[in-house]
């Protein structure tokens, strides 16, 4: 199965950057992956409802290269490891610190991902390819 997505151009990252700036709270100042949170985004995929719960279609999860590769060949076990990976390295401090609990615990990582991963299924618009060589929505 193939999401339909573009690739994100010095236009789509600068909007990216407009909407980080207004949020009070955020993870990095600068557009990384949804997924795993690497730096330098390539791709954005579409969605049939927004991040608000709100049910119009936009473009919602940008994805790196790598993610992007784990997406497009359905390798989800991959992916989710990746991601519960990285969300230890890089969030799991500034979380622990941000409301002083303590460690998180890795059910709570991990329920975390499969949900983020389980609206991707859901709300992820499936895409075919068409005859000019360009993702579709169906």
């Amino acid at each position: 199965m193939t999401y339909l997505k573009k690739e994100l151009d010095a236009q789509a990252l600068a909007a990216i950057r407009v909407n980080l700036s207004t949020r009070d709270q955020k993870l990095s100042p600068e557009p990384v992956c949804d997924w795993c949170g690497e730096a330098e985004p390539v791709v954005v995929y579409a969605s049939k409802r927004m991040a608000n719960g709100r049910f119009q279609q936009c473009w919602r999860w940008i994805a790196c290269p790598r993610c992007e590769r784990m997406i497009e060949r359905e390798n989800w076990d991959a992916l989710r490891r990746r991601v519960t990976a990285r969300f230890k390295k890089f969030y799991g401090a500034k979380l622990e610190n941000r409301f002083g609990q303590g460690a998180i615990s890795d059910d709570l990582i991990q329920d975390s991902v499969k949900v983020s991963l389980d609206a991707f299924f859901e709300y992820g618009i499936q895409a075919t390819q068409d005859p000019g060589g360009t993702n579709a929505a169906h």
